[in-house]
């Protein structure tokens, strides 16, 4: 057997590493914070170890914005209702 050289590293490497966000467009979504939705935005999505999908989020609080790690169940499309 041969040991096959890859830029990514290892096999072994390459699986212990965490698994990056999805590449994809970011999408308008409601987030659950504090027990009430509000309007955030989706940047990308995770598949953790267990098989749960995390989906990381930017979030307005006050004059900011954050960035949250967010189970998916915390994480809908975004309402139609023009809040």
């Amino acid at each position: 057997m041969t040991r096959k050289v890859s830029d990514f590293g290892s096999l072994q490497d390459r699986i212990a590493a965490p698994q990056s966000l999805s590449e994809s467009r970011a999408a308008h979504v409601d987030v659950e914070l504090d027990g009430e939705w509000t309007p955030g935005l989706l940047a990308g999505w995770r598949r953790a170890a267990d098989g749960a999908w995390w989906g990381r989020v930017a979030v307005v609080q006050g004059d900011d914005f954050i960035v949250l790690d967010l189970i998916a169940t915390r994480v809908r499309p975004a309402s139609s209702s023009g809040r």
